[in-house]
């Protein structure tokens, strides 16, 4: 697919979007005066396109293409740059996308109300199932279960506005992009060393020139398979002695080229620039979709976190003030008694394992020691001991991640369907 000749395959850009929302508000809100048959009133139809192209001629690309495009936005509810009401009037006229997706807009949520309390109330049932057993949620609901229900709650609500958030809003939203600035800038500061110096955009830049202008200029230089290959450090070591502004070192190069084009960094190159690298270089290894004509899901923002300066939940205290405010007072009152909690449970454990102490004639005895029949029976309770550790050890790591925002699951870090991602695949 993405071998197409690049006019089949050019990317959409913001202005032809909205253009195709107005086309769309436009001929809907017509519809009133001048009744029209129900293919030419659905966006979501050829006819509807064709129709609009015969009226408008800067509507330049096919019919089949604006009613795919308009498709997939409606689905994924890329409505982040519309008014709410407009939103409202949409979903009136067209209704909710097939698959259930919450509404983007935090503000239409009153006009626009998902069919999504059972799921919510479903979610919140298997989170709270896999707690059951754990003495410290426990103890937590015996002290105030008003609390701890309403911290649950709030914590769902915040990880629906996170799903909410689509990616291209968050990736050039400002307090994200400040935000990502600082971090990168305190951590750079904080290296003495040179080992892990950030690339920059202009460097980056100049890695896809040298791949591309290596690629151009193998028609008429023939050059062997490790020489061409980005991925490999014989490429980049030829490169370095063609150029001397490559300062890096070539097995550097080659990890942060692997990460470009494994991640699809490519949103500063042409479409027809993408399309020539990904003839040459392939797809990526895992399944990835390019960014053309498609909503980005790579690893750009740390998701599974929820604490300390993270620029998802300054966006959240931005669009939603009120529930990030009553989110993170609820949040501390509950650590706070997570730590009441604990240091209960620590002293009742001490009581319970420590023997007391006997005296004969004013002289305390030495702790007597357990001896076993055979070798066998001394490792059975060696064992025996170290899955107890192991069971205390996941009970404290389960209490741990709910109190973060996650919800404790086998596989993975999750939190009402919110998935983690690694922070430390940056180069």
């Amino acid at each position: 697919m993405m071998s197409t000749d690049a006019s089949e395959r050019r990317i959409f850009s913001v202005d032809e979007e909205d253009f195709m929302w107005k086309v769309v508000i436009d001929s809907l809100k017509d519809t009133e005066s001048v009744p029209q048959s129900e293919s030419q009133l659905s966006p979501l139809n050829a006819t509807f396109w064709r129709i609009a192209k015969e009226n408008d001629a800067t509507l330049s690309r096919s019919a089949g293409t604006y009613t795919k495009k308009f498709k997939r936005m409606w689905q994924r509810q890329e409505v982040d740059r519309l008014q709410p009401e407009t939103i409202a009037f949409l979903t009136e006229k067209l209704g909710l996308p097939e698959h259930d997706v919450k509404p983007v807009h935090a503000a239409t949520e009153s006009v626009l109300q998902p069919s999504s309390t059972q799921q919510r109330d479903q979610k919140r049932d298997e989170a709270l199932s896999l707690l059951a057993g754990n003495p410290i949620f426990e103890a937590l609901t015996a002290r105030n279960p008003e609390l701890v229900s309403r911290w649950v709650h709030l914590t769902q609500r915040v990880n629906e506005e996170v799903q909410a958030i689509p990616d291209n809003f968050l990736r050039h939203h400002p307090l994200v992009v400040v935000t990502a600035n600082r971090r990168t800038v305190e951590m750079m500061a904080s290296d003495s060393g040179e080992r892990r110096n950030f690339f920059s955009v202009d460097e980056e830049d100049f890695m896809w020139k040298v791949v591309i202008d290596a690629y151009k200029d193998t028609d008429s230089v023939p050059q062997s398979e490790s020489q061409l290959s980005p991925f490999n450090s014989t490429f980049w070591r030829v490169a370095k002695e063609n150029d001397a502004t490559l300062s890096r070192s070539a097995g550097t190069y080659t990890k942060k080229f692997k990460r470009m084009w494994l991640r699809q960094e490519v949103d500063r190159l042409q479409p027809e620039t993408i399309t020539f690298l990904t003839e040459k270089l392939g797809l990526p290894e895992r399944d990835m979709k390019p960014l053309l004509d498609t909503a980005t899901h790579g690893d750009h923002l740390p998701h599974h976190t929820l604490f300390g300066e993270n620029p998802i939940l300054d966006v959240i205290a931005e669009r939603e003030p009120e529930l990030y405010a009553e989110f993170v007072e609820t949040t501390t009152q509950v650590n706070a008694m997570i730590a009441e909690v604990m240091a209960d449970l620590g002293a009742q454990r001490m009581r319970a394992t420590t023997e007391p102490a006997v005296y004969i004639d004013g002289k305390c005895l030495p702790k007597k020691r357990k001896f076993f029949s055979s070798e066998e029976e001394r490792r059975e309770a060696t064992r025996e001991r170290q899955r107890e550790y192991g069971r205390k050890r996941k009970l404290m790591k389960d209490l741990k991640a709910l109190s973060e925002g996650f919800t404790p699951r086998e596989g993975g870090n999750e939190f009402f369907g919110v998935e983690g991602a690694d922070e430390d695949e940056r180069c």
